[in-house]
């Protein structure tokens, strides 16, 4: 005779490993969304690093300037007899690195096919420093209010201009100008970091056209 017991726990046994089952399915496709957000945010999060990094600056050109011929650069005549100061020769490694990179040969003025000419504009950007507070009673209309007036500090900036100068006709065919600016308060690890990054940036899409 067939024991009603053992039957009925037969039959719970099944569901409960149905049950079971579905939930361990239920986890492991809430970890796979999981995933494969994170996986999209990091995407992102790159994507938007690397944009920020091209439009730290921007670049012109002569459309009509013969790019493909240009072989050997040099600094425009007279850049080079002034004192040079610690950021120009900052810029000058920079330079001579990217144009190095292009596959440009450094010679003197006289035989360049490029002149390179670069400089800094100053301007003046002025910084607020002041505070208010305030003081209200609870369930009241009135309140105490204090504040001082705001402090403008000129803060000096500096930004980087590098322009490219055909040596036969004398005009400029190329120009990037950076739209991050040097600050008073960079160090010297800093502001050479800075200088490369921009000069870099400048020239990743150099010649014009080129796709890198």
């Amino acid at each position: 005779m067939r024991n009603p017991q053992i039957s009925r726990i037969r039959e719970a046994g099944p569901r409960q490993s149905s049950y079971s089952g579905g939930s361990v399915t239920q986890e492991t496709r809430h970890m796979r969304q999981m995933s494969g957000s994170i996986v999209m945010m990091a995407l992102v999060a790159l994507a938007l690093t690397l944009s920020g990094c091209a439009t730290n600056v921007v670049t012109d050109y002569d459309s009509q300037a013969p790019f493909a011929s240009y072989e050997s650069f040099a600094y425009e005549p007279g850049q080079t007899d002034r004192v040079q100061s610690l950021d120009d020769a900052r810029v000058r490694s920079a330079v001579d690195e990217a144009m190095a990179e292009e596959g440009y040969e450094k010679t003197t003025p006289d035989k360049a096919d490029l002149w390179v000419r670069f400089y800094f504009e100053t301007k003046t950007k002025y910084e607020s420093r002041g505070f208010t507070y305030g003081l209200g009673l609870f369930n009241s209309p009135f309140g105490v209010g204090l504040s001082s007036r705001p402090e403008a500090r000129p803060v000096q900036q500096q930004q980087l201009f590098v322009e490219l100068v055909d040596t036969q006709s004398k005009q400029v065919v190329w120009q990037g100008s950076a739209r991050e600016y040097l600050t008073e308060n960079m160090g010297p690890q800093l502001r050479s970091d800075t200088i490369r990054d921009l000069v870099a940036n400048m020239f990743q899409q150099y010649p014009p056209g080129s796709a890198q």
